[in-house]
């Protein structure tokens, strides 16, 4: 099975908003639904486009969960582990799934 990354699904920008999202989300005293915002935001309007860069057929809430569990992991390390997230390192160390 191919691996699939983040910047498979999201653009760069959109990587950036989500992790900007999900930071101030859960800064937040009653944080709201994370993975409601994650499918109206960047799953429904660029699901076409997500469709035909996946090797597979995925049911688009499974994508959606997966970006959330994404930006969960990524907000919980260091910055510099952050980064990486953000396109400065090499396609391959951006593991999804």
């Amino acid at each position: 099975m191919k691996q699939i990354t983040l910047p498979d699904i999201l653009t760069p920008s959109e990587i950036e908003r989500a992790l900007e999202f999900y930071a101030w989300n859960m800064g937040r005293e009653l944080p709201c639904n994370n993975h409601a915002y994650i499918m109206d935001t960047f799953v429904r309007p660029n699901l076409p486009r997500i469709v035909a860069a996946l090797p597979f057929d995925i049911d688009p809430d499974y994508i959606g969960y997966v970006i959330e569990y994404c930006l969960m992991r990524a907000n919980h390390k260091p910055k510099r582990y952050r980064e990486q997230w953000r396109g400065s390192t090499p396609k391959g160390n951006r593991r999804l799934i």
